[in-house]
Order: C-alpha cells, then structure tokens, then sequence
C-alpha cells in the first residue's frame, strides 16, 4: 500500500461557492483595489438564459433541485446550478448560483 499524496503547500481546497442574487441591489469587487460596483439583484430566468447564450454558455435543467416552487438550470462546463424562484412570478426570479463540483485534491 503505497502512503496518500500530502499537500505541502498547506492550501485550503474550496468545496463550494453560493451567491445569493435576491437582493435589490448586489455589490461585486472591481477590477480597481478598495472599491467595489453595483449590480442590480434579482434577474430573471429569461434574463439569465440571455446572457448564458451571448456568452455562449450552454446550460441543461437540473431536476433535483425543480419542483412545485423553484425551477433550476446547470452550465455543464463550470458546473455553476441557477436556481430561481418561480412562486406567483410570470418569468421566474434568479435566487442563488452555485457551484459545488467535488474535484480531487490535486495539489499534493
């Protein structure tokens, strides 16, 4: 039996990564230090599939996470889960994206 790979370098391996979007306004850090821009919050579905198609990113629904009062999609190529709202709403509202992709720890 040969003994595990150990990271050396003592780094921190990040499991998951949640946004919530269902604020009226949301703040993102900029490309310029200490300040940081203003995104409105909330998108809607029809919104979010807009920009994933401009931007080229193929997306598929992801069913165990659709049921009576949320629907959700997943981008295949980061992994990335929208989730939306789809509660007394014509076009269902963005809620949360994440993304937990379980990757082997290849730093070792």
């Amino acid at each position: 039996m040969s003994p595990r790979p150990t990271c050396h370098a003592h780094c921190q391996v990040i499991y998951s990564v949640v946004v919530r979007t269902d604020w009226a306004t949301m703040e993102w850090p900029s490309q310029e230090p200490g300040r940081a821009g203003t995104f409105p919050g909330v998108p809607a579905y029809s919104e979010v599939l807009r920009a994933l198609d401009e931007a080229g990113c193929t997306w598929e629904t992801y069913e165990p996470l659709t049921c009576d009062d949320q629907c959700a999609i997943r981008v295949p190529a980061s992994g990335a889960i929208f989730v939306f709202d789809t509660e007394d709403v014509a076009d269902p509202l963005l809620c949360s994206v994440s993304v937990a992709v379980h990757r082997p720890h290849s730093c070792g």
